[in-house]
């Protein structure tokens, strides 16, 4: 939604554009920092399209704020004659606001271009959200937060600080433990219900902390969207120190009233952490954690198939709460590919040492999904050393008994080489599959009735495939020799993509040379 155009403050004014009906009211609190306010809120007119009002509440500032926040045109201003701490000035500010969203945004967070859309598309779209958080960077760039977690004493932990924000890991949305109130947005029906920040924690820190603690309890859930970008100077309205000295004396606070839902997890007190720590933190809450191999990740080329993509989709819209994480080989982990996954939230890893990577997750996911029998030899070494507690799941799109004798009538060149080696392992390996499953999700009735017979003890789920898009038009196949039938004529109904090259080279260069202009 588009904010509508009112009159124009004169040039080299900032003014907040003026709207009867604002969809978020920005709430900021300011206590010093003066060379940061102009800027941010330079920023949030630049950047904001829907139509937003501005509420600055200043804490008694004596380094000249409050000239600056004056010289504000549009911006309901109010001015405290003591410094009453951050929670208590915002919860002034949100008794004053109108929108039906509110905006907690700090004096000293500078927002991106789109930076509100893929927040309020949280709320409107997700029924479990109660509040979203975006993004946080430095001003360089660098990663400065993709969610918090809380430690078992009440200590924190901002994800990902200092590392490259494009990192997979921290590109997927997912509910998580809390999220700064640098910039938070919430429905204001929500902030009025749980009665805004507690006033408990003196001056500031851990408060929104307790405030996505207690939007838990009434069952709303804190979201990162990564989608949403806001850069954020840390400590800019105070030091370090004056910042670890409240958080020191506020975290006792925060312990005891939630100290039952913080036992077990790991302290975050004293660095280095672990990085299995961290890991165990930020999926304390996900009790189903599933990982779901492809081939790709063990360096078949293409992508997962759709039904594999449909099925990861399928599992993070039934189970929510689900840690879901797909495996891809990263020639396939490009954004046309991952975009969609990780917006579902679905977290995607594609690494060139997964003997490293599932060492760092040792005992962590509650199942596996293997698809096919070449991608359980490669992992299933590894899913035994690290996983062992996990339910195992073996899919099957295609049949690798049924495919092997057609790939060796019509590929004569098959036995020769490292293929056809593979190729005649493929039909062992199935059987050893299904034999060492929990369970066996299989694309056909065919394939039901193939795991039946080699181990009537494991329960096999008919999972079919999803509908393609459809084809081309007539009149867009000018200029394009079409193979048609080729699976259905010849029986290659349970055969790869990838199996098929092979033959399919074979056809093609008999086309190219009868009719070499295509």
């Amino acid at each position: 939604m588009k904010r509508p155009r009112g009159p124009q403050a004169p040039e080299g004014t900032l003014a907040i554009p003026p709207t009867a009906h604002p969809l978020v009211s920005v709430v900021m609190v300011t206590y010093g920092g003066r060379q940061w306010v102009e800027p941010a809120v330079t920023a949030l007119v630049a950047h904001t399209e829907a139509p937003f009002e501005l509420i600055v509440v200043d804490n008694a500032s004596t380094d000249g704020v409050q000239d600056v926040l004056r010289s504000i045109e549009g911006a309901k201003l109010f001015f405290n004659d003591r410094n009453v701490g951050f929670g208590p000035g915002v919860n002034q500010g949100v008794l004053h606001a109108v929108g039906r969203y509110v905006c907690m945004l700090n004096s000293d967070a500078f927002v991106e271009p789109g930076w509100l859309p893929p927040l309020i598309e949280v709320l409107e779209t997700d029924p479990r959200a109660g509040a979203v958080v975006p993004r946080l960077l430095h001003l360089d760039g660098v990663l400065q937060e993709a969610g918090g977690v809380v430690g078992s004493d009440g200590s924190t932990r901002a994800l990902g600080d200092g590392d490259d924000p494009e990192e997979l890991q921290y590109r997927f949305r997912r509910y998580v433990d809390y999220g700064s109130a640098a910039c938070l947005l919430m429905p204001r029906s929500a902030f009025l219900q749980i009665g805004g920040f507690d006033p408990a924690y003196p001056l500031g820190y851990c408060e929104d902390v307790d405030l996505c603690f207690a939007l838990r309890e009434r069952g709303l859930r804190t979201v990162y969207e990564p989608r949403s970008n806001v850069r954020h100077v840390r400590w800019g309205s105070s030091s370090r120190l004056e910042a670890e000295r409240r958080v020191f004396a506020n975290q006792p606070i925060l312990l005891a009233r939630w100290r039952e839902r913080l036992a077990g997890r790991p302290s975050f007190a004293d660095p280095p952490f672990e990085a299995h720590d961290v890991l165990q933190a930020r999926d304390a809450d996900a009790f189903d954690r599933i990982l779901l191999l492809t081939d790709s990740a063990w360096g078949s080329p293409g992508p997962p198939s759709p039904r594999l993509r449909a099925v990861a989709a399928a599992i993070a819209d039934m189970w929510p709460d689900a840690r879901i994480t797909m495996l891809l080989g990263t020639a396939e982990a490009g954004d046309q590919l991952t975009g969609p996954l990780l917006q579902a939230g679905i977290e995607v890893a594609a690494e060139k040492d997964w003997d490293a990577w599932f060492e760092a997750r040792r005992f962590h996911y509650s199942t596996v999904i293997v698809p096919g029998a070449a991608c359980f030899e490669r992992f299933d070494p590894l899913i035994a050393a690290t996983q062992p507690q996990a339910t195992r799941v073996h899919d099957i799109e295609r049949l690798a008994s049924r495919s092997t004798p057609h790939l060796e009538r019509w590929w004569p060149g098959l036995d020769g080489g490292p293929a056809g080696a593979m190729a005649r392992r493929l039909p062992s390996l199935e059987a050893w599959g299904i034999e060492s499953a929990d369970a066996v999700l299989c694309a056909t009735p065919a394939a039901i009735a193939f795991a039946n017979a080699v181990s009537p003890r494991v329960p096999a789920f008919l999972v079919p495939g999803i509908s393609e898009p459809a084809s081309l038009g007539f009149a867009e196949r000018f200029g394009l020799a079409m193979v048609g039938d080729l699976l259905a004529g010849l029986d290659f109904e349970d055969v790869g993509g990838s199996e098929l090259l092979g033959p399919l080279r074979s056809i093609l260069a008999e086309i190219a040379a009868l009719s070499p202009e295509l």
